[in-house]
Order: C-alpha cells, then sequence, then structure tokens
C-alpha cells in the first residue's frame, strides 16, 4: 500500500529543501569526508553550508548512494526513498503492534495522513527520521518485553542514526525513551545505560564537525531554531500549531463521530461555530493578513478553527488515553504527543508539517486504542477512506505546485536563455535546482561586507523574480518589468499559498493546506531601467 500510494508521485519536481540536500549529496560523491565544505546562496548571500546546515548529513549520504546507482533524476531518487517511508510505515506496524488491538489500522491511517503522505514524496530528512525514531521506540519496547539486550542495543544505534539526520531526535527520542523506562521499572536498571550509546555517537559526530568547520553542530541548529521564531504571541503560535496538528493529522477529524459522544461533538461543533465568528469579525490572525469581508476570508477561518478543534481533540484523546489505562505504554504515547506538540509550540522557530511529522505514528496509535473497544468494521474501514482521498489530494496538490517550478525554469531557458546577457535569479528551493541546472545564477544580495558588494546588473541583463518563493527581495526601482510568466497548479487545492493561507512547508501560513481559488504561480521577468538609476549597473 505504501509504495502503491507513493509510486504516481516518482516524477515529481524536487521542492522545497530538497535542493539543499542534493547539493550536500553531490558534494558527498565528490569529498565524501567533507559534505559540508562547499558554498552555496540559499538565504540570498553565498555562504558557507555548514552555516546553512540545520540537519544532519546522513539523509544526503544515503541520496548519494541511491544516485551513484541509479542516478540524479527524479523518478530514482523518489523510488529510493520509498525504501524509508515503508520502514516508516512498518516500524509503526510493529510499534503498534504492542499497543493496540488493529496495527494494521494504524499503520494505514498513519500512511493516509497528509503530513506523511506529503513528506514522502520529498527527497529531505523528514521520512528518514520519522522510520528510524519509530523502530528505535518499537525495539525498545521490545527490549522491555522480552529482555533482549540485541534490541536494546539496536534500538540505540537507530537513535544515533536519527541524530545524525535530524538533530532534533537526539533530544526527544532519549528522554521519552528514558522516561518510559523509569516508569515501567521504577528503579534504573542496566537497560537505560543503553541511552548512553546515542549520545557518545553524537558528541563524536559533533566534535568531528567542529574539527572541520569550527563550530559545533547541535549550538548552531539549537541558535537557528530558538532565535529565528515568530514574533507572533504564544496564544497565537499555540492556535497555529493546534492547526497544523489538525489538519496533518486529519485522521481525528473523520474518526471524531467514532471517537467521541454527540455531547462531546456539539461542543465541537460550538466552539468552531464560536471561533469562525470571532476570526472573521477580527479580520486577522495573529501576525497573518487575511482576506477582508469575502468569501477567501470566511473559508480560511474556517478551515483552522475546524484544524484547531482536530488538534484540541487530539490532545484530548492523549488525557482521556492516560487516565483510561495509566499505564507505561499509554504514558509513552502521552510523552510523544504533549513532547512535540510543546517543541512545535514553544521552542521551534515555525509550526509546520514536518515539525508535526513525528506525532503521526503516536496520534493514529491513540485513535486506534480508542476506538478498538466499540466500532464496527464499517466505522473503522469508512472515514479511513476519506482521509486516504485527503491525502492524496494534498499531495497531488503538492506535486502540482513543484511541477511549476521545474516548468517555469524550463520556459525561462527556452525564451531567454540565448540572450546577449545573463539570465539572473531570485528565489530558492526547487526553483533554485532547476534554474542552476541551466547554467543560471542567483542573485546575492550582499548583506555582509564580508563577501562583497554582491550582484550587479549589466543593461542586457534578464533577471527574474518569482512571486511565491522565499527570501525574494522587493525590485529596486532601475529594474522595470518586462513579463510575466504565469503557470497553473492545482487550481482548487494549495500547499504553499499566500492567497489562500496555506504554507505546508514553511509554517509562514495558518493553515497547512486549504481549500479554495489558487491564482497561478507567477514570476516576472525584469530588465534594468537606466533612466531611474544614476550609475549604470555594472556586474561583479
Amino acid at each position: 500500500m505504501t509504495v502503491a500510494s507513493l509510486i504516481p508521485f516518482a516524477n515529481k519536481a524536487f521542492h522545497i529543501d530538497d535542493t539543499f540536500f542534493l547539493y550536500v549529496a553531490r558534494q558527498i560523491c565528490a569529498h565524501p569526508a567533507d559534505p559540508f565544505g562547499f558554498r552555496m546562496n540559499w538565504y540570498g548571500s553565498e555562504a558557507p553550508v555548514f552555516d546553512i546546515a540545520k540537519s544532519g548529513p546522513l539523509t544526503s549520504y544515503y541520496l548519494a548512494l541511491a544516485a551513484s546507482c541509479l542516478g540524479w533524476s527524479e523518478p530514482a531518487l523518489h523510488i529510493a526513498f520509498l525504501v524509508p517511508a515503508v520502514a516508516a510505515i512498518l516500524g509503526t506496524y510493529f510499534l503498534a503492534a504492542r499497543l493496540c488491538a488493529y496495527p494494521t489500522l494504524a499503520a494505514l491511517a498513519t500512511l493516509f495522513c497528509p503530513a506523511f503522505l506529503v513528506c514522502s514524496t520529498n527527497v529531505m530528512a523528514d521520512t528518514m527520521t520519522l522510520a528510524l525514531s519509530v523502530w528505535s521506540v518499537a525495539l525498545w519496547l521490545r527490549s522491555a518485553e522480552s529482555g533482549s539486550h540485541f534490541c536494546a542495543f539496536l534500538s540505540a544505534c537507530l537513535i544515533a542514526a536519527a541524530s545524525v539526520t535530524r538533530y532534533a531526535a537526539i533530544v526527544s527520542l532519549m528522554p521519552l525513551l528514558l522516561a518510559y523506562s523509569l516508569l515501567r521499572w521504577p528503579r534504573v536498571t542496566w537497560r537505560t545505560l543503553y541511552l548512553v550509546i546515542p549520545a557518545v555517537v553524537f558528541l563524536a559526530y559533533d566534535l568531528t564537525m567542529r574539527s572541520l568547520y569550527g563550530e559545533s553542530t547541535l549550538f548552531g541548529a539549537c541558535s537557528y531554531v530558538l532565535g529565528a521564531g515568530s514574533k507572533s504571541s504564544c496564544v497565537s503560535r499555540g492556535l497555529i500549531t493546534l492547526s497544523f496538528m489538525g489538519g496533518c493529522i486529519a485522521t481525528g477529524i473523520f474518526y471524531a463521530p467514532v471517537l467521541w459522544s454527540r455531547r462531546v461533538l456539539l461542543a465541537g461543533i460550538l466552539g468552531i461555530a464560536l471561533m469562525v465568528w470571532l476570526l472573521f469579525t477580527t479580520k486577522n490572525l495573529g501576525e497573518f493578513d487575511l482576506p477582508r469581508g469575502d468569501l477567501a476570508h470566511f473559508l480560511i477561518v474556517l478551515q483552522f478553527s475546524i484544524f484547531v478543534a482536530a488538534g484540541v481533540g487530539l490532545l484530548a484523546l492523549t488525557t482521556a488515553d492516560l487516565w483510561q489505562n495509566r499505564d507505561a505504554e499509554s504514558a509513552l504515547l502521552v510523552l510523544w504527543m504533549v513532547g512535540t506538540f510543546v517543541f512545535c509550540w514553544l521552542i521551534n522557530w515555525m509550526s509546520n508539517a514536518r515539525t508535526i511529522l513525528p506525532l503521526v505514528p503516536a496520534a493514529n496509535i491513540l485513535i486506534v486504542r480508542r476506538i478498538q473497544r466499540h466500532a464496527s468494521r464499517s466505522q473503522q474501514l469508512v472515514p479511513l477512506a476519506f482521509v486516504a482521498l485527503l491525502a492524496m489530494a494534498v499531495a497531488w496538490a503538492d506535486l502540482c505546485v513543484a511541477d511549476t517550478a521545474r516548468l517555469a525554469a524550463s520556459e525561462i531557458r527556452d525564451r531567454y536563455g540565448r540572450g546577449r546577457g545573463a539570465v539572473l535569479f531570485a528565489g530558492h528551493w526547487g526553483f533554485q535546482y532547476y534554474m542552476e541546472a541551466y547554467g543560471f545564477k542567483p542573485i546575492d544580495y550582499g548583506f555582509h561586507a564580508v563577501h562583497g558588494e554582491g550582484t550587479r546588473v549589466m543593461p542586457d541583463d534578464i533577471v527574474i523574480l518569482p512571486e511565491n518563493n522565499t527570501n525574494v527581495e522587493s525590485p529596486p526601482r532601475w529594474l522595470a518589468q518586462r513579463a510575466k510568466l504565469q503557470f497553473v497548479s492545482c487550481p482548487v487545492l494549495a500547499t504553499v499559498c499566500n492567497e489562500t493561507g496555506a504554507d505546508f512547508h514553511g509554517g509562514w501560513g495558518p493553515l497547512p493546506f486549504a481549500i479554495g481559488s489558487v491564482p497561478p504561480e507567477r514570476y516576472y521577468v525584469m530588465t534594468p531601467d537606466l533612466t531611474n538609476r544614476k550609475d549604470p549597473p555594472v556586474k561583479q
């Protein structure tokens, strides 16, 4: 089922941070012992890659291995990433087999969550980290049941691997399994000593990176997480985190009639109605400026309210499960859910679907534990079919917006690649990958004097400014618009679109995905207008 669900997306264009992991993989192919030893323009100015990297290099090592065997094409690498996706679902199955009566249902519910399905169509670190994390928890529980030293050792090794895939794993998995062990065995036993292994491995990795690049990896990542966050209020961030939780784990929405009594459902509907009225009258949502007084505004507010209510329901589900069972396994799921939620809400620099992804297996296991006592077979399977349809639709919308960047780069090459001047561009993500593949150069804004004044433009040059991208500066007055290229993505469902409030990957919108009228992707073709500039621009 995992392979059948992801194969249709095998030719998806590289998207969002795929570009960064691919560039590191190419560096690894050339210099395996120096993964971050090059420079690139990612935030608008060229910088050492080690200063940009906020994840470990294990994903890029896997990409380098896959590319060496299969090539660098999109289908080849997406097929290679079926392995961690399948591993994550199998790990969820074996973990759920110890925690609930229907492990197959829990595994399929995890597969068909929008967060998992969309993240698994990319080649970033998210799905691989999830697979390593789920298997480490499953093996730790197996060790607790059977007393197996081998399972405990293997679990510790997988935690170590997860920590050099995404640094957050070391500060989440170790405390989680330590707390579970102390709850299961009141006295500290030899089993907890295995958790020293990932700490030693990560310390060795950190010292290696410090010797190569002169800075601690964990310190740099923590500084970024704590220092680059949103400036919105604590309440606003909490609501947005709940919105991403409820939307990314949409299982809770479709299973709500089975999970809750009619009284609770009525209270939830009234709460949604009250939130819609309050947000529709205030005309804004934290730092997000929403369309005012029209259908688009109402749709954003309605979807946001439903997602927030679903997120609250998932947190309530953890409390209800702990109250009913009061054992170490229930506490494990509660700590897993609440710890990740608090990290996304109060610590991480933004709430997005990729930070919600670690919650997906625990949330779906909790849902199955709730419904296994009284739900009929139809009540178990019918909501899952609707969740699957939604998740496939969201994944298809993300594919469409990713493909527009590849199509735009090809169109720009055909129209302007043979001109007298150079073709320069702003923006990054997948668009940067395809533009640089055609030999075009990203604009260096020259934010600091260390790297010079940045890129200057000659009169015959072409500058491409994407509307829906990251790190795109407002064009100076001496650049005049020459043309506008438009590419239609999915017209009714968006994962990255300011007009609909959706930002699945970045977290700069209040919704992970949104239903509504989605405008086309726009790319502005600019040329220098020397009448508005005293000195002729000169390219560095």
